[in-house]
């Protein structure tokens, strides 16, 4: 099955988690939220309460009855930590576009007197702030101490990769090749998806890129770096057959949840030079609407989904457009769009 959702089911549950009256968000605003969703043909739901602890496989969520649940990371959408307003405050910089705010605010938390889980949470939270600046080279030292400090715990959606095209200047080309030599795995990773682009290191890192990927392209389950450089390994640009492309999203739709989100924005990418918007915008909008905390992403997928429906839908693409000014608002990608929809 090649679109999970279709882009009207998308946008729908968008209208629909917008809908709720201003007094009912006020009166909840002091609980932690949590959206999951049973499986990904179920609709999204929403819990309220205090979240207790957030562990890379599992969630524990005191509801205000004071019952306690436990629920999977990979049926998690999004966690809202607003019964922290440090916390809350710099989530909402980040959603709004403020990278640089979000940054400082999550960096606060990080020094601040918090229970160990939400200091890693926040950190996985500036990584991703830092991801999205450009800083590769704290991002990626931040990364490897996080990794160090529990090593059963990897926060992959905060592994500071690549998915776009990214500029390679000679300061940056020698990091890379520094990165590539090294024993850490998480430095070579990245190094990897910097410079696969980058005509002096593409070579060195599709092999290491390769050295992660499955030798067996048909498998129905990969574990996380498997996908991860399976994925990023879709970024090199070379012809792909209708049926090849096929058995890239099949192997998409077997990847782990916390992997998925650069996966489907390439993916996208490639329906669309395909000639196949409607899979293109399938594929944008499932990363919006199924990762809606990993915002440097869906602020890019928002923008792709947009101007892959301009031409096609104008109705689906003005809605589109909407979401990303109402998610981004403070987002340079925003201004176009805005001036465009009259808003």
């Amino acid at each position: 099955m090649l679109a999970v959702y279709g882009v009207g089911f998308i946008l729908g549950i968008w209208q629909l988690a917008n809908a709720q009256e201003p007094n009912q968000l006020a009166q909840e605003q002091n609980w932690d939220r949590v959206e999951y969703r049973e499986s990904h043909q179920d609709p999204v739901q929403t819990l309220q309460g205090i979240v207790v602890e957030l562990q890379a496989n599992q969630l524990e969520l005191k509801s205000p009855n004071g019952g306690m649940r436990r629920i999977p990371r990979s049926k998690i959408v999004s966690v809202q930590l607003l019964n922290q307003p440090s916390l809350a405050k710099a989530d909402q910089q980040a959603a709004a576009g403020k990278f640089e705010e979000a940054r400082q605010g999550f960096e606060a938390v990080v020094r601040a007197n918090v229970p160990h889980w939400m200091k890693r949470h926040a950190a996985a939270r500036r990584i991703q702030c830092l991801r999205v600046l450009q800083q590769h080279r704290m991002a990626v030292a931040d990364f490897v101490n996080l990794a160090n400090d529990d090593p059963k715990q990897i926060p992959f959606e905060a592994l500071p990769l690549v998915w776009t095209s990214p500029k390679v200047d000679a300061l940056m080309e020698e990091q890379i090749k520094a990165w590539l030599a090294s024993q850490n795995e998480w430095e070579r990773l990245t190094g990897a998806s910097l410079g696969l682009l980058h005509p002096p290191t593409s070579a060195n890192s599709q092999a290491v890129l390769e050295a992660y990927a499955p030798l067996e392209s048909s498998l129905t389950e990969f574990r996380p770096l498997e996908a991860i450089a399976t994925a990023q390994l879709w970024r090199r640009p070379q012809s792909r057959s209708p049926q090849q492309l096929k058995q890239m999203q099949a192997q998409l739709d077997a990847f782990p949840a916390e992997v998925k989100a650069g996966a489907l924005l390439v993916m996208g990418k490639l329906w669309k030079n395909s000639a196949e918007p409607k899979l293109a915008a399938d594929a944008f909008l499932q990363l919006a609407a199924l990762y809606p905390n990993q915002h440097d992403l869906v602020l890019l997928g928002l923008e792709a989904a947009y101007y892959t429906l301009r031409d096609m839908d104008r109705d689906d693409a003005a809605r589109v457009g909407e979401w990303l000014i109402a998610r981004h608002p403070n987002a340079a990608q925003t201004d176009e769009i805005r001036k465009e929809l009259g808003l």
